[in-house]
């Protein structure tokens, strides 16, 4: 999703693309591209941590702790039927704040 991309990997955190993106997939008629976008997102996270590993043992280390966190955040998020809007902008800002440094938490 190159949308989704792009909010990721700005310099600044681009918020209204981001809250476009959660109305996109937070529709009841979107499950799968829901289920889609967070695939690819973890799996994007993912493929970073492992490719760190080498060169950066702390960054992947890192990654590898937002992945957990994400999960985590995704999974309770998917049980109690929180909104999807907000987890998706959740997740766009401690990817976006991982891709560019800050500390995501």
């Amino acid at each position: 999703m190159k949308a989704a991309d792009a909010v990721v990997s700005n310099m600044g955190f681009d918020l209204p693309a981001a809250m476009k993106i959660g109305e996109a997939l937070a529709g009841r008629d979107s499950e799968t591209l829901f289920e889609l976008f967070i695939d690819q997102q973890m799996n994007q996270l993912a493929t970073r941590a492992r490719s760190s590993a080498a060169g950066n043992p702390q960054q992947s280390g890192q990654m590898a702790d937002l992945h957990q966190r994400l999960t985590l955040k995704i999974a309770e998020a998917t049980r109690y039927n929180l909104d999807r809007k907000q987890l998706v902008c959740a997740v766009l800002q401690q990817l976006h704040d991982a891709s560019n440094g800050a500390a995501a938490g």
